[in-house]
């Protein structure tokens, strides 16, 4: 598929269900983290609740309350296990071993905010649970364990295994999906930190901010002060502040919601920029950090991606939080083990501080926190696996052992197909270059969110629109929405009939694609009919037909076997068959293309059929019938043979397995 700032894209390859695919992704509002008040003895007042409601909502905008045990029990076993649930009883001590052993709750606090009951007796049933008899202890106690667990949570991570180093050509195919996702990932990032910052990008992150806490008077608060006071020089410092914002980011960062990500590019430039700043500034002194380490809660699927990835490469998609000390990173995560979440301890070598093109710093004197010798990474760093393996002192926590590399960046064939992708977008519109991404990694409704931006921005007469409408057609018709594909490729073919964006090409490009959704809908008709447009716009535009005939040809996807076979019996092929000192040769030509093949009787060669698949083929005579049979290793043995029968015209029969299919020719004139 061609995709940049003047290309058009054509329907992608093997796409022939008609089953929208649906992204397996939660809906982005404020947070993962969840406080639960339970307060089942009814001993908080409506002034306390009043009074404490709003601070807790400061903390976490969701916030749930309950005054019933079975309720409250039932919400937190409805919601996913990676929501972690901060949870607040009004001191009732027959309740607690009810939640102790729920995967989704990280923290129990007793708030006995009327001071009655014995309070103590509750330390002995509950690990990670604190008695509070005020409410300023609460809320202190709360912020840091909040802030401490948004450190530790998950780093979205894609990996690259070349162990062998077999990439030679600049091809997707021999990539997996997640090797493909490890290059669009960072090139995704690349096209955010290009652009200028600009008041557009400042009031989308305002706006995705508010819309997550309009109803939260202590974020709007706190958002109307970064609005007023924020610069570009207080990047880290915000980030690192315990909030919203920083909650937020990494969300969008964590479940890699690009659009949203998107949203946050104000910050995340600031951000990148600063840490740059610093990686220079502090070249010294970071060449004399050798190890750092990071604690992290990972679902046990997440880990088993990192043990089968062993020796090969990941990059965190994320601001890589890290510390200079092991104590520090390993006390949170020690004997946090609950249902599919796993500890782990990252030990992470740094052998060189030219291994990488991804700055990092010490943040110390910059952070809100400063007393953890913080040394924070930008978004998509690199680091080979060296292994991952469980603590000699503790089986149920896992220790991984990283080294920062840039040998993503010195692998040949990645480096030039990552280059090859680079140029297709260099030059194009920034939400072009993000929608091109989006449906090279399949995530087609952020396609679709990024090209309706964009259309919505250019004027009417803009030439580009033509490209957005037809991409979008390709978005809609990857998800088998073939009434909507139509739609959008129809408008783009009348956006091209305008003076000033006809391109005989993309025009010809267009009617393919028509001809592909038609084809999916089995109307064969229809979709002959603009194929054959499509040739003839080409045949009549251009000195070099056979390069843009091929091009066409080559790269259409769906469908275009049965439109080219159908195209070729209307157009009358014709056949001429000659030999020369023992050597045969048989000509095919049609309107789309002619083939040759040649050979000598009972000698096996290597043919290439219509579609361009390249087979085994043995021709032999007997009995004046000419016998060619067909091996392939993916469909079984095909037997063609011709003859001329009782009536002078040669017919052609091919036999594959129980189906046969007739052919008669008549012979031309000379």
């Amino acid at each position: 598929m061609v995709n940049n700032s003047t290309n058009q894209s054509r329907v992608p390859e093997n796409e022939l269900s008609s089953t929208m695919e649906v992204e397996n992704k939660q809906e982005f509002n404020d947070d993962d983290l969840i406080i639960i008040w339970l307060d089942d003895c009814h001993r908080t007042t409506t002034n306390d609740l009043m009074e404490t409601c709003p601070d807790l909502r400061g903390i976490i905008n969701n916030l749930q309350l309950f005054d019933d045990v079975n309720k409250c029990i039932d919400y937190i076993t409805s919601i996913q296990s990676n929501i972690h649930v901060f949870l607040i009883l009004s001191s009732h001590q027959s309740i607690i071993s009810l939640f102790h052993q729920l995967p989704q709750i990280k923290f129990i606090y007793i708030f006995n905010i009327n001071k009655t009951g014995d309070g103590n007796n509750y330390v002995r049933l509950v690990k990670d649970q604190n008695i509070f008899n005020d409410k300023q202890s609460l809320i202190e106690e709360l912020t840091k364990d909040v802030g401490q667990l948004s450190k530790h949570l998950s780093t979205p991570m894609t990996f690259f295994n070349n162990v062998d180093g077999s990439i030679k050509e600049k091809s997707l195919k021999d990539l997996s999906k997640e090797s493909q996702d490890f290059m669009y990932t960072d090139l995704f990032r690349e096209v955010l930190l290009r652009h200028s910052q600009s008041n557009k990008a400042k009031d989308d992150l305002l706006d995705e901010c508010r819309q997550s806490c309009y109803d939260n008077e202590s974020y709007l608060k706190l958002l109307d002060q970064f609005k007023k006071e924020y610069n570009a020089n207080e990047a880290i410092r915000w980030y690192t502040r315990d909030s919203f914002l920083y909650r937020l980011l990494n969300k969008a960062l964590r479940y890699q919601d690009f659009y949203a990500i998107y949203k946050f590019r104000y910050i995340i430039k600031d951000l990148h920029e600063q840490l740059k700043h610093l990686y220079f500034d502090q070249s010294s002194e970071l060449k004399n950090i050798k190890t750092v380490y990071r604690g992290q809660l990972m679902h046990k699927s997440e880990l088993e991606n990192l043990h089968r990835s062993q020796g090969g490469l990941v990059s965190m998609n994320s601001f890589l939080s890290t510390t200079q000390y092991k104590t520090t990173a390993s006390t949170f995560i020690l004997g946090a083990t609950k249902g599919e979440t796993v500890p782990v301890l990252f030990e992470i070598n740094i052998n060189d501080i030219s291994s990488t093109s991804t700055p990092y710093a010490n943040i110390e004197k910059y952070s809100q926190i400063r007393d953890e010798q913080e040394i924070l990474f930008s978004m998509n760093c690199v680091f080979q696996i060296d292994s991952v393996e469980e603590c000699p002192e503790n089986n149920q926590t896992y220790f991984v052992k990283l080294t920062l590399t840039n040998q993503y960046e010195e692998e040949n064939g990645l480096k030039q197909l990552t280059n090859y992708i680079r140029m297709e977008i260099e030059h194009a519109n920034e939400l072009y270059a993000l929608g091109y991404l989006m449906m090279e990694m399949a995530h087609y409704d952020e396609a679709k969110r990024f090209y309706e931006l964009l259309q919505k921005d250019l004027p009417s007469h803009h030439p580009q629109l033509a490209t957005i409408s037809n991409n979008l057609g390709t978005v809609h018709y990857s998800q088998g929405r073939y009434a909507e594909a139509l739609t959008c490729f129809k408008e783009t073919l009348n956006i091209q009939s305008k003076s000033w964006c006809k391109d005989n090409l993309y025009i010809a490009t267009t009617h393919y694609n028509i001809a592909a959704v038609y084809h999916s809908q089995s109307n064969y008709d229809k979709a002959l009919e603009y194929l054959e447009t499509a040739h003839k716009i080409l045949l009549e535009s251009s000195s070099d037909n056979d390069r843009n005939i091929a091009m066409i040809y080559n790269e259409i996807a769906v469908g275009v076997p049965m439109l080219i076979r159908m195209m070729a019996t209307r157009s009358n092929p014709r056949v001429v068959i000659s030999e020369k000192d023992g050597v045969w040769t048989i000509r095919t030509e049609t309107i789309i293309k002619t083939q040759t093949a040649t050979f000598t009787p009972g000698v096996e060669f290597t043919d290439t059929t219509p579609g361009g698949q390249q087979v085994q083929t043995l021709i032999v005579f007997e009995n004046g019938t000419w016998i060619q049979k067909i091996t392939d290793s993916k469909v079984k043995e095909t037997v063609v043979k011709r003859f001329v029968n009782d009536q002078g015209l040669q017919q052609v029969e091919m036999t594959c397995g129980s189906v046969k299919a007739c052919r008669w020719f008549k012979r031309a004139n000379s």
